[in-house]
């Protein structure tokens, strides 16, 4: 599947997931969790994969939830959608039932190697 705001590259055994968005200093948005939660759950489903590995493109690893994105929803006259933290089946709920090993390579540099 190709995704636009995460990049999901192979190595090896290890699945690298780069957040895409460095315009926005990737800003963490419906769009991009929806694409993240995607590509983790076809990493955690391969037998070739045996570990993974978030890190950000750009200068940044994730600036945080892109406000700027929840004042266009608003501005369109809807509610604000989506969060990382909100529902019963959130982000971090998501994560903590990861069955792999996962890291967060949070650099100076963007380029990650493994």
């Amino acid at each position: 599947m190709d995704y636009k705001n995460v990049i999901q590259e192979q190595r090896g055994s290890v699945s690298i997931l780069t957040l895409n968005r460095p315009e926005r200093l990737n800003a963490w948005n419906n769009e991009m969790m929806s694409e993240l939660r995607d590509a983790v759950e076809r990493a955690n489903a391969d037998p070739a994969v045996a570990a993974i590995v978030f890190t950000g493109a750009g200068r940044a690893y994730c600036s945080g939830a892109d406000i700027g994105g929840w004042a266009q929803q608003i501005q369109a006259g809807g509610a604000v959608q989506g969060s990382a933290t909100a529902g019963e089946d959130n982000w971090n709920a998501f994560l903590r039932r990861m069955p792999k090993p996962t890291i967060a390579a949070i650099t100076a540099s963007p380029s990650v190697s493994v």
